[in-house]
């Protein structure tokens, strides 16, 4: 949970910076499959807050090497 915090909290710094620079650029979060399929598969909540803060996704196979999902 503590790192899921912190990353969250380093996105919504980001979005605001971005904007604030008038930048047209879009933030995402990249997120290793096994969290996904875990932790943001296994609470509600988590999936609540992807959407009020309208929380853009990359997920990707670290093994592989490939990006699995890109959520806008």
């Amino acid at each position: 949970m503590t790192s899921f915090q912190k990353a969250l909290g380093q996105f919504l710094v980001y979005v605001k910076a971005v904007k604030k620079q008038l930048l047209d650029w879009t933030v995402y979060l990249a997120i290793p499959i096994d969290i996904y399929n875990g932790f943001f598969l296994e609470f509600n909540f988590i999936w609540e807050m992807v959407e009020e803060y309208d929380l853009k996704l990359i997920v990707f196979d670290p093994d592989d090497k490939e990006i699995v999902l890109w959520r806008n």
